[in-house]
C-alpha cells in the first residue's frame, strides 16, 4: 500500500511542484492508488483517510486521527522525489546487445527486432518465452512450474515499445504497460472515445498490476488462454486493430482484433507488435447530423481493482436524427461482450443487423432486447448465468435507452448511467415471518465498530502504571525431559520478576489448562513434555 501510494504521489506532481505540506494527488485519486490493496485486518477506512491525507482536496478535520500529520509525522515534501532511486544510469550503460554465441544465455534482452527474430530462429525444439511483465503467473499459477529453454526479454525493442498519433488513430507498441497506454490515451482526452477507453483500462487489476503487466501480454492471454480480458472487449468495439510479425519469414500481417481473437492461437514464434485504434468517422454517406456514440461497461464484485468482471461490454454506435426530426436512427452499431463465459469478446451481430436503420422507439428496443437474451448466453458451467445475461440487457437498455427521450433529440445525447458497484459481502437474505425469528439476519455485534475502524483493541489501550506484562514459555521438542528452567548466565535480566511453573499452584488447585470429555490438557508441563509447543512455564516481567 505504501508502494502504490507513493507512486501515486509522484505521477500527481509530475506537472507542476505542488504547495508546500501537499501533493496534487486528489482525494479520488488517492483512493484509487489503494483499491488494489485489500488488507483491511483493523478496518479499510483509516488506511484510506491516512492516504488521503497527503491530498489538496481534503478537509484534514473530516479525516479525525486517521492523518499522518496529525501523529506528528512529517508532512509530505514533493521535493524528495528527485532523490528517488531508479535503476543507476551507469549500469544502463553495461547493458549490451547480444554476444556472437546468445544460446549460451537462458536469459536473453534483444534490442531490436532483428535480435529478436534470430533468437527465436535458433534452432527447432527449443521452447521460448517471450517476457514483458509476466503478470500472466499471477493469474495462471500453473505458468510457475512450466519449464522453458530460453527466457526473452522483449522491453528493450523500439517496435514494441512504439507509441504513434496521427490523423488515422493512436498505435500503441505491444510492450507498452497498461499505465502507460492509459497515460498517451488521456492525452487525447479530448477525443471522447480515447478518453472513455482510458478510464475503463484504470478499473483492470490494480494500480500495480497496470504499471508492470503490457497490452500485448493482456490480448496475447485473451487469444491463447480465453483470459476474461477488460481491454479486448473495449478495443473490439473501438474497431481495433493488431500487427503480427512471423519472425521466421519476416511478414507483418494486420487484422482487426476481432479476427485475431478468432484465430488458432497465436504460434510461440509469432510476435504482437502493436494495436492501433483507430480515429473515428462517421461512415461516407451519412446524413450531416450525425452523432458518434461510444460507452463502456463493467460489473465485478470490486469496482476497483483485483476483481475479474461478471461481464464487460463496450458499444460504439453511429446515429442521427431521421428526416422528420422527431426520431433518432441507428445508422451503424457494433455491440461487444465479454468475460460472460465465452471464449473471447463476442459481438450481438444479430442485434447489430437488427437495429442498423431503425428509429429507436420502445418497441424497438424490447424486440433488440428479446434477440439479446438470446444471443448472449453463457456457456455451460459458467456461475450466475442469469445475472450475467441481465447485465448485458441493462446496459443494453442503458445505452439506447436515452435516444428514445426527447432530451437527445434537443441538444444532445444523455450521458449513460454506470451500473451500481456490487459489494462483495452483500448477502441477500429473505426473511420469512412465518418462522421468526429463524431466517432472520442477526447483525454481529461490534461489527460496525470493527468495519469502520473505531473499535478498541487491546494494543490500543495506554497501559496502567506498573502495569505487570507476562509470556508464556513453550517447549521445542516433544517427550523432553525437563530439567531445569533458568536465564543464560544465571543472571536475571532486568525487570523480570519472576517464573511461574506448575509447582507454583496454590495448593489445593489443579494443573489443569483445558477440560475436554475424555480427558484435560495440563496447564503446564510437568516433568515430561508430551508434544513440541505445549506451556513449560509463563515468565512476568515489568517490561
Amino acid at each position: 500500500m505504501s508502494v502504490s501510494m507513493f507512486s501515486a504521489l509522484l505521477n500527481a506532481d509530475k506537472t507542476h511542484p505542488p504547495r508546500a505540506g501537499v501533493s496534487n494527488l486528489t482525494a479520488a485519486e488517492a483512493e484509487k492508488a489503494v483499491s488494489g490493496n485489500l488488507c483491511r485486518c483493523t478496518g479499510y477506512r483509516p488506511l484510506v483517510d491516512a492516504c488521503k491525507s497527503f491530498s489538496a482536496d481534503v478537509d484534514i478535520e473530516d479525516l479525525g486521527f486517521n492523518t499522518f500529520c496529525k501523529k506528528g509525522l512529517p508532512c509530505y515534501d514533493h521535493t524528495l522525489s528527485s532523490q528517488v532511486c531508479t535503476f543507476p544510469e551507469f549500469l544502463k550503460k553495461e547493458l549490451k546487445s547480444l554476444d556472437d554465441d546468445p544460446r549460451k544465455y537462458r536469459w536473453s534482452s534483444p534490442v531490436s527486432i532483428s535480435e529478436l527474430q534470430s533468437l527465436l530462429g535458433l534452432e527447432n525444439g527449443v521452447s521460448v518465452k517471450l517476457v514483458a511483465g509476466n503478470t500472466s503467473t499471477g493469474y495462471y499459477k500453473e505458468e510457475k512450474d512450466k519449464k522453458y529453454d530460453r527466457f526473452v526479454d522483449i522491453r528493450r525493442i523500439p517496435e514494441l515499445t512504439v507509441v504513434r498519433r496521427d490523423e488515422k488513430g493512436v498505435e500503441l507498441g505491444a510492450a507498452i504497460t497498461i499505465s502507460k497506454a492509459i497515460e498517451v490515451l488521456r492525452e487525447n482526452e479530448s477525443v471522447l472515445i480515447l478518453a472513455k477507453i482510458a478510464a475503463h483500462m484504470e478499473k483492470i487489476a490494480s494500480r500495480f498490476v497496470r504499471n508492470t503487466g503490457t497490452i500485448g501480454g493482456n490480448i496475447i492471454m485473451a487469444q491463447r488462454k480465453h483470459f476474461p480480458s477488460d481491454l479486448t472487449t473495449i478495443l473490439v468495439a473501438a474497431r481495433a486493430t493488431v500487427k503480427i510479425m512471423s519472425t521466421g519469414s519476416g511478414v507483418q500481417e494486420q487484422y482487426t482484433l476481432e479476427e485475431f481473437l478468432q484465430r488458432p492461437p497465436l504460434e510461440a514464434k509469432s510476435v504482437l507488435l502493436s494495436l492501433t485504434i483507430p480515429s473515428w468517422r462517421p461512415m461516407k454517406y451519412s446524413p450531416l447530423n450525425t452523432h458518434l456514440l461510444f460507452e463502456t461497461y463493467r460489473a465485478a464484485p470490486r469496482p476497483l481493482g483485483n476483481a475479474l468482471a461478471f461481464l464487460n461490454a463496450a458499444f460504439s454506435a453511429e446515429v442521427s436524427l431521421n428526416k422528420a426530426g422527431d426520431g433518432v436512427v441507428v445508422n451503424d452499431c457494433l455491440l461487444a461482450f465479454g468475460a460472460y463465459g465465452t471464449k473471447h469478446a463476442h459481438r450481438a451481430k444479430k442485434v447489430e443487423d437488427f437495429l442498423a436503420g431503425k428509429v429507436i422507439s420502445d418497441e424497438v428496443l424490447l424486440e433488440a432486447i428479446s434477440l439479446l437474451k438470446d444471443e448472449i448466453v453463457p456457456d455451460k458451467g459458467t456461475s450466475n448465468p442469469g445475472y450475467r445475461s441481465s447485465l448485458a440487457v441493462t446496459f443494453l437498455f442503458e445505452f439506447f435507452g436515452s435516444l428514445t427521450t426527447n432530451s437527445w433529440l434537443n441538444g444532445g445525447c444523455k450521458e449513460p448511467l454506470k451500473p451500481v458497484a456490487m459489494l462483495s459481502s452483500a448477502q441477500q437474505i429473505v426473511e420469512n415471518q412465518e418462522y421468526s425469528p429463524v431466517g432472520k439476519g442477526i447483525e454481529k455485534t461490534g461489527a460496525k465498530l470493527q468495519a469502520s475502524g473505531e473499535a478498541v483493541y487491546v494494543d490500543d489501550i495506554p497501559s496502567p502504571e506498573n502495569c505487570l506484562y507476562g509470556a508464556f514459555i513453550y517447549s521445542t521438542m516433544p517427550l523432553a525431559r525437563i530439567k531445569s528452567i533458568g536465564f543464560k548466565e544465571n543472571r536475571v535480566p532486568e525487570g523480570v520478576l519472576g517464573i511461574i511453573t506448575y509447582k507454583d499452584i496454590p495448593k489445593g488447585g489443579q494443573n489443569v489448562g483445558t477440560k475436554g470429555f475424555f480427558a484435560s490438557d495440563l496447564l503446564f508441563a510437568e516433568e515430561v513434555t508430551h508434544c513440541a509447543g505445549q506451556i513449560i512455564a509463563f515468565l512476568v516481567s515489568l517490561l
